[in-house]
């Protein structure tokens, strides 16, 4: 049975614009989920994101509870431990962490967790992630690495620590 052709130009319509099947989203805060992903997991990844970026521990662990990706990404790659880091927000960090989230992952900008932690000069979530297998190698698509960003922010505690999980001039 074919489509009928109003219904089809609808239906492409919806996904140009960003449709999720209640109102229009805004494609910059529409998550990047894999294809083929159900709506109630991409409706939690958005909860699980929209939670890091408010600070509400409860709404990130019930997120997870009920299925949402430790590793989910928003429209520029941003996954929900890099919120975390950006908020600053050691608890969340560590929760996430504990649930899987990939500490290497990086943005549309080739930026890691660990970059940006450095970047915010949070030592205490820089270190969290160093225990938790974070690479300091790691390079950006602009070729800047951890140990650079802590050296454009002359953040000697920070550069030392770099050093001592082998970061390299």
């Amino acid at each position: 049975m074919a489509i009928p052709k109003q219904a089809s130009l609808k239906k492409r319509h919806r996904e140009y614009e960003g449709y999720n099947g209640f109102k229009k989203a805004n494609p910059i805060e529409e998550p990047a989920i894999k294809e083929g992903a159900s709506r109630r997991t991409r409706a939690l990844d958005r909860l699980l994101l929209q939670a890091c970026k408010e600070w509400d521990l409860d709404k990130v662990k019930k997120a997870l509870a009920k299925g949402a990706s430790p590793n989910a990404k928003d429209s520029q790659l941003k996954t929900a431990l890099m919120w975390a880091v950006y908020e600053e927000n050691y608890e969340i960090a560590s929760v996430l962490i504990l649930h899987g989230a990939d500490v290497n992952a990086k943005d549309k900008f080739g930026q890691t967790a660990l970059m940006a932690a450095v970047e915010m000069q949070n030592v205490r979530i820089a270190e969290l992630l160093l225990k938790n297998n974070a690479c300091v190698h790691e390079k950006s698509s602009y070729g800047w690495t951890a140990l650079m960003w802590a050296k454009e922010k002359e953040n000697d505690e920070l550069i030392q620590m770099l050093f001592g999980y082998g970061a390299t001039e």
